[in-house]
C-alpha cells in the first residue's frame, strides 16, 4: 500500500520571526489537516482525512508546500527547507561556505525537476536539489523569487523571471543553465500559472483571461523558437487562477468561481464567491477533493464548497490565515 497525502496548511503557534525580517512575532492559528489518499497496487482507492499536529517545523511561516513521488512531504518557509517522512522532521537551510547548500532560507515554491531532483525556489535564486544526495547540485541565482515555474516528465523546465522574456533549462544539456528566450506576453505581473499537463503540453494563464499554449522547437541548445497559441478562457480580468488535473479554477474581477476544463475547452460557473472574499481576504488555493471545491483564504480560514448542495459554502475553520497549500 502507498501512501499519499494531499491537503492545506493553517497554523496555531508563536510565529518565529523570518530569517533576516523584522516581523513582529504573532500569534496565529496553526492546525494541519491533511486529506491522504491510500492507493492499493490495483487500480482501487479509499478516502480518508489524517490530522496531524505539533510538527516541529524550522519556522511556523510556511510559504509553500509540496508532495514528493515517494510521499514525502516538503515545507517551504521563511526560515529553511523542511522535509517530513512520515516519522522525522530534516531541515536544509543555506550554509556559508557550502556550495551545496540553498542560496537563501526563505523558500518560495518547491515543485519537481525530473525524475529525481526538486527545484526550490529561494529569495535569492533557484537551487536544483537532490532527492537522492539531499543536497543541492545547482545554483542558479539569475533566477530570484522563482514562483512562475513549470517542468515537463523529462525535467526540462520554464520560469518566468525577468519581464518579456521565458527562460528554458534543458535537463539533457550539459550546459546547466536557463536561457532566456524573448516572449511579451512573460511578466510575473500578469502572468498568473504555468504549467504543463499531463502530456507535455505548456501553458500560461494571463490576467485578461487568455490561455496560452507554448510550443517549442529546438535544433540545438541556444536555437529555440517558441510558438502561441491564445485561447480565450474569459472575457473580464481575472484576480486568481491555479491548474489541476487537466482543469483551470479561477476567479474573475467580479468575484464568480469558474472551472474551465482544458480537454473540453469548457468553462462552468460553479459559485458567485464575492461574500466569501469580502469577509475573508484574498485566496491563497482553490483545489478539489472528492469533486467538492476547497478555497483556503489568506486571512480567514478555509470553506468548502459542497458539490451535491449546489456548491454551497461549508465553513470548515474559520479564524485564521492559511501560508500555503
Amino acid at each position: 500500500m502507498k501512501k499519499h497525502i494531499h491537503g492545506y496548511i493553517v497554523i496555531r503557534e508563536t510565529l518565529k520571526p523570518p530569517y533576516n525580517s523584522r516581523m513582529k512575532q504573532s500569534t496565529i492559528l496553526f492546525i494541519i489537516y491533511w486529506l491522504s489518499v491510500f492507493s492499493i497496487l490495483s487500480s482501487s482507492a479509499a478516502y480518508g482525512t489524517h490530522r496531524v499536529g505539533n510538527l516541529d517545523l524550522s519556522n511556523n511561516a510556511v510559504l509553500c508546500m509540496y508532495q514528493d513521488q515517494n510521499g514525502y512531504m516538503w515545507f517551504g518557509t521563511y526560515d529553511g527547507l523542511n522535509l517530513y517522512n512520515g516519522k522525522n522532521m530534516y531541515v536544509y537551510r543555506f550554509e556559508l561556505d557550502n556550495e551545496y547548500s540553498l542560496c537563501s532560507n526563505i523558500i518560495h515554491k518547491i515543485s519537481q525537476a525530473g525524475t529525481d531532483h526538486l527545484w526550490i525556489s529561494t529569495f535569492l535564486g533557484l537551487n536544483k536539489f537532490s532527492l537522492k544526495d539531499r543536497r543541492v547540485t545547482e545554483s542558479h541565482p539569475e533566477c530570484p523569487e522563482a514562483k512562475l515555474l513549470a517542468a515537463d516528465s523529462k525535467g526540462n523546465t520554464w520560469v518566468i523571471c525577468k519581464r518579456g522574456y521565458i527562460s528554458y533549462y534543458s535537463s539533457s544539456s550539459d550546459l546547466k543553465r536557463f536561457q532566456d528566450i524573448h516572449l511579451p506576453e512573460a511578466d510575473t505581473e500578469s502572468i498568473k500559472d504555468i504549467f504543463f499537463t499531463k502530456n507535455d503540453k505548456l501553458y500560461l494563464i494571463t490576467n485578461n483571461g487568455k490561455l496560452l499554449n507554448i510550443e517549442y522547437s529546438k535544433k540545438q541548445d541556444l536555437d529555440i523558437k517558441l510558438k502561441t497559441h491564445e485561447i480565450t478562457m474569459h472575457d473580464k480580468n481575472i484576480d486568481y487562477a491555479s491548474y489541476e488535473n487537466n482543469k483551470i479554477y479561477f476567479v474573475d474581477k467580479d468575484q464568480k468561481l469558474y472551472l474551465y476544463d482544458i480537454i473540453a475547452s469548457k468553462k462552468i460557473l460553479l459559485s458567485d464567491i464575492s461574500q466569501l472574499t469580502t469577509k475573508n481576504g484574498g485566496i491563497a488555493k482553490i483545489t478539489s477533493f472528492k469533486y467538492d471545491v476547497y478555497i483556503a483564504f489568506k486571512n480567514n480560514g478555509v470553506v468548502k464548497l459542497n458539490i451535491e448542495d449546489h456548491y454551497r459554502p461549508e465553513v470548515i475553520t474559520s479564524g485564521i490565515g492559511v501560508f500555503a497549500y
